[in-house]
């Protein structure tokens, strides 16, 4: 069986990883996480904010 590719970022599983095993506290962890999801959300602005052909 092949290694499948993980649908996350790299770093959002290191993030979890260091949460999980005590490296980092849940204030680090939640403040990781909100500055990935804001930066997939700037990375993905583009394909939402044109117009749909109608």
């Amino acid at each position: 069986m092949e290694p499948t590719q993980s649908k996350l970022p790299r770093e959002a599983i290191e993030l979890y990883n260091d949460f999980i095993h005590g490296e980092i506290s849940r204030r680090a962890f939640i403040e990781g996480v909100q500055r990935l999801a804001g930066g997939m959300a700037i990375r993905e602005w583009p394909r939402f904010s044109k117009p749909r052909p109608e």
